[in-house]
């Protein structure tokens, strides 16, 4: 196919959009090129130029899914500054300044590899280890994933790895092979049908999918929301990560020694109807910032990892330093 071009309003930045998604797992990047090696419209191709972003697919690339994988569905997110109260305005402001262009990339067609990136994930380094994983995995199964349940046990852990992400992985994909069949009547488990199939629970309502995902083995609140922003077009779902709590509790949005979402809790409520959505780090984020939510975890995560570290934070070059708590 031709290139063609995509007009973007800015602000708007492919990298810090895609980087930190877990849509990353499906790309490769060389030269500010980013080539999508695995899942739906592999060999798309997407290169940023100012304001245009240039693409190429192998196949006729649809514009709304080109436009879900580049988060353009929402945003720019900067324009509803405006409507955010006083006490979170100037931090939000700086912090967007400092990251400008970030969206929400996601991809409903890709449900079952950004399931096994955000489950792999867990404890690790994400770079190093998951997508080095999930690049094994492609080539053991030849793009369906869900033949690991079909290849023995010992094979799968000798090629990909030995590590307790990977054998939980698999017992994590085994338990959604069954929520599959339960929910959607399935007469068979035949992988290629597992792989269509899985697809749909991306359509279904996010606090729904949310629920059922925790029903899992090994998915818990910060994985299930992972999977619901990566397949997902709602902006009010985010994973309660390292980097949302640090980089929160030092600009005083959330308390000191906040709770985080419980298991037992978020597989019956809702935050809005949750008992605990007072105590709870999503509860309050979430009572806050509303279809922002997803957006400021995202700026929480760079930042996190650039300037507000655990150990030895750059507080002195910081870009937030005149609006953070911890240096007044």
């Amino acid at each position: 196919m031709h290139k063609k071009f995509l007009k973007v309003r800015p602000p708007y930045d492919l990298k810090l959009t895609l980087k930190p998604s877990f849509l990353s797992s499906l790309f490769s990047t060389s030269h500010k090129m980013w080539t999508k090696v695995r899942g739906f419209l592999k060999g798309l191709v997407l290169v940023q130029k100012g304001p245009l972003i240039i693409y190429q697919g192998v196949h006729e690339v649809p514009l709304d899914v080109l436009k879900s994988i580049l988060g353009l569905h929402l945003g720019p997110f900067e324009t509803y500054l405006r409507y955010t109260n006083s006490e979170l305005y100037p931090i939000l402001f700086n912090l967007a300044s400092c990251y400008p262009g970030v969206r929400l990339p996601f991809s409903e067609n890709d449900f079952i590899w950004l399931f096994i990136a955000a489950v792999l994930s867990r404890r690790t380094d994400y770079e190093k280890n998951v997508l080095r994983w999930c690049s094994r995995i492609d080539k053991l199964t030849k793009g369906n994933p869900w033949l690991l349940l079909y290849i023995s046990r010992d094979k799968v852990l000798s090629y990909i790895g030995t590590s307790y992400q990977v054998k939980t992985l698999l017992d994590s994909l085994s338990s959604l092979r069954e929520l599959l069949v339960e929910t959607f009547s399935l007469s068979t488990d035949d992988p290629l049908e597992l792989y269509e199939v899985s697809k749909d629970l991306s359509k279904k309502d996010p606090w729904h999918l949310r629920q059922l995902l925790l029903k899992c083995k090994y998915v818990g609140p910060k994985v299930a929301d992972s999977i619901v922003m990566s397949v997902t077009p709602y902006s009010s779902f985010a994973p309660v990560d390292i980097h949302l709590l640090r980089v929160s509790t030092r600009l005083g949005i959330l308390p000191p020694h906040v709770k985080l979402p419980q298991r037992n809790y978020c597989v019956s409520y809702t935050c809005y109807t949750c008992p605990y959505k007072d105590t709870c780090a999503r509860g309050i984020l979430l009572g806050k910032l509303d279809m922002l939510f997803g957006w400021y975890q995202t700026l929480t995560y760079l930042h996190g990892r650039n300037y507000c570290r655990s150990i030895l934070p750059k507080c002195h070059s910081c870009p937030l330093k005149d609006v953070c708590p911890k240096n007044k």
